[in-house]
């Protein structure tokens, strides 16, 4: 994870080699500083505590999406019993087997670069991307920087009334040689898709993760930036 400057006592830089069934996860929160810290560390320990519903199951797919429901409801009540108001995103990739399965709320991204080019995987859940699928913008994508992109519509810790957030899920086969960012919105909205495309291919995925945050840092990125990447062999 690494943070703008003035952030830097709690950056950390980490690498590692993982094998298969494996659950990966960033979470972007959100409530202040201390309470968005507070809503992401509780998302996180929540979802290695039930990283079974995503790798040990035959749906990972529907189970996954079931945990992130329960996830929700717990951040809910925790909320209510201490009287306040904090959420978070959450993009995680689950590696089961010869299969891959891509989930997310909120506007946190995880992204697949193989021979095709780069493709993002999850659905943004912000008014801007409600919008854009709704037909409202003419086909176009909003600015960059309009309002809305970074208005939320679905994340953990929503406290709405007979309603559940639907977090997106997609799959696909797992190849040697892919390559996957998991990234908070404070990256990927400052790097365009080549740019994010090029440096996410470069070297190994500590040095490709380190150039990504770098660049969008340089783009003038004043939000927390969480990049995650990683290689199949």
């Amino acid at each position: 994870m690494w943070k703008p400057r003035e952030y830097q006592d709690q950056n950390r830089e980490e690498s590692g080699v993982s094998h298969p069934p494996a659950l990966f996860a960033i979470c972007d929160g959100m409530g202040g500083a201390q309470q968005g810290e507070v809503a992401s560390r509780l998302a996180v320990s929540w979802l290695h505590q039930c990283r079974a519903d995503f790798l040990e199951c035959d749906r990972p797919d529907r189970q996954g999406i079931h945990a992130l429901l329960r996830l929700n409801r717990k951040l809910v009540r925790t909320c209510r019993e201490q009287g306040v108001q904090m959420g978070s995103t959450v993009a995680a990739l689950a590696v089961c087997r010869d299969t891959v399965y891509a989930f997310g709320l909120g506007d946190s991204r995880v992204y697949l670069l193989d021979s095709d080019g780069l493709s993002q995987l999850t659905q943004d859940h912000t008014l801007a991307a409600e919008a854009e699928r709704l037909g409202l913008t003419g086909g176009k994508p909003l600015p960059a920087g309009s309002p809305l992109s970074h208005q939320l519509t679905q994340y953990l810790g929503m406290d709405a009334l007979d309603f559940d957030p639907s977090p997106c899920c997609c799959d696909l086969p797992l190849q040697p040689g892919q390559r996957f960012l998991l990234c908070s919105d404070g990256l990927s909205g400052y790097l365009d898709s080549g740019q994010m495309a090029r440096l996410l291919g470069m070297g190994h995925p500590f040095e490709s993760a380190h150039a990504l945050v770098a660049a969008a840092l340089e783009q003038g990125a004043a939000d927390n930036i969480t990049a995650l990447v990683l290689k199949i062999q």
